[in-house]
């Protein structure tokens, strides 16, 4: 019994460099526990043979743990000392420190699985990355205030963040890894990052396991591929060509039913063919081809909501032929309430009417053509109504 105990305390402690984990308060105490084993076994090593241990502030049991151990004044010694979690395998080396003696050790996996960390951190579980880290993590100060830091990485995966938008699944990403650092509650992710679409994703989070409300992720999305992850979306496949920027906030994150991205994304330098909303705006102005335009920018604020609700805010086209600014929402059954101002250039107007007398004359008279809307309908059948007083 004395040895299982102290098996449990030995273990707990290293948990505390698994950052994902959020049982760091319970380490921290287990750690100061150590200083009141047997002195008599002060210089002893012992050999543990897979054995087993459950701990009540962890979920999950600790299986499978071999390696050699050694009691000493300043702490435990520990060297290559293997063990299970769930199904990710770890080894630790190193001195966990009593009292005044700081910790100095180090956990590594070859092979720490997604699944396990969004397990073990939940904060991670709107996004799904299939497939192994590579895992290490060193651990150092006092007992009583231990603090980890590390690093994780993956060549490649399939990025799934299904669990707000849907239709982006099974996407490649590569060169994935990420900094961790975790004291006491709280847990920091830093430049998670990945390349994707021929562009970066840096992901970001900051965890507190007293303050599991206000946990977060934040993304920074840089030179996306336009036309490749609209290929995604069935309806502006093939339709929507530039580069994306975008800065946004995973909140509510541990609660799905109230989960929402909040920020704002930008496309650049593009064209869009064929997209039935600007057709129908073509229509409403008389102006042909409209769906087919070359954008400066297409972008904006914006909320997304897990029921495909979408808030916009002082959301632009910006082009030579028209300047667009739209604000409103589309709720969950695809419905649009939006205002939008228009101001269209008026000799780029005049070029599209069939009269090309009229048209030369509106050319030399106005220089822009105004007009704000009411736009209603669905986003596969947009009305655009124009205000009174226009």
């Amino acid at each position: 019994m004395l040895l299982r105990s102290k098996i449990k305390k030995i273990f707990f402690i290293a948990l505390f460099s698994f950052y994902l984990s959020s049982i760091c308060q319970s380490g921290i105490s287990f750690a100061a526990d150590t200083n009141n084993f047997d002195t008599n076994s002060v210089g002893i090593s012992t050999e543990i043979n897979n054995a087993t241990v459950n701990i009540k502030e962890l979920p999950f049991p600790i299986t499978n743990i071999s390696g050699k151990v050694k009691w000493l004044i300043n702490g435990t010694e520990i060297n290559d000392v293997k063990f299970k979690i769930l199904n990710s395998d770890f080894s630790a080396s190193g001195l966990i420190g009593k009292g005044d003696a700081p910790h100095k050790f180090k956990v590594v996996s070859e092979a720490l699985k997604f699944e396990d960390i969004q397990k073990l951190w939940p904060v991670m579980s709107s996004i799904k990355l299939p497939g192994s880290f590579k895992f290490e993590c060193n651990v150092s100060g006092l007992a009583n205030n231990p603090t980890a830091e590390g690093l994780i990485t993956m060549p490649s995966s399939k990025f799934d963040f299904g669990e707000i938008l849907p239709q982006l699944k099974g996407i490649d990403i590569s060169n994935i890894s990420s900094k961790f650092k975790a004291n006491k509650n709280i847990y920091d992710i830093s430049d998670f990052k990945f390349n994707i679409l021929d562009g970066i994703v840096k992901l970001g989070a900051h965890y507190n396991t007293n303050a599991t409300s206000e946990a977060e992720l934040s993304f920074h999305v840089s030179e996306v591929n336009a036309e490749k992850i609209t290929k995604y979306f069935e309806q502006y496949k093939d339709k929507i060509s530039g580069k994306i920027n975008a800065n946004f906030k995973v909140k509510n994150v541990l609660n799905k039913e109230k989960m929402f991205l909040d920020g704002n994304i930008n496309f650049t330098n593009g064209t869009i063919k064929g997209l039935e909303a600007l057709k129908k705006l073509g229509q409403a102005i008389k102006k042909d081809n409209l769906e087919n335009l070359n954008y400066k920018k297409i972008g904006g604020n914006f909320k997304l909501f897990t029921n495909q609700k979408i808030e916009f805010n002082e959301f632009e086209v910006v082009s030579e032929l028209l300047n667009l600014k739209t604000s409103g929402l589309i709720d969950e059954n695809k419905n649009i309430n939006a205002k939008l101002m228009a101001d269209i250039a008026g000799d780029k107007l005049a070029g599209g009417l069939k009269n090309n007398k009229f048209g030369n004359i509106l050319k030399n008279v106005i220089k822009k053509v105004k007009g704000n809307f009411n736009v209603t309908g669905t986003t596969n059948d947009p009305k655009f109504e124009l205000m009174l007083g226009q």
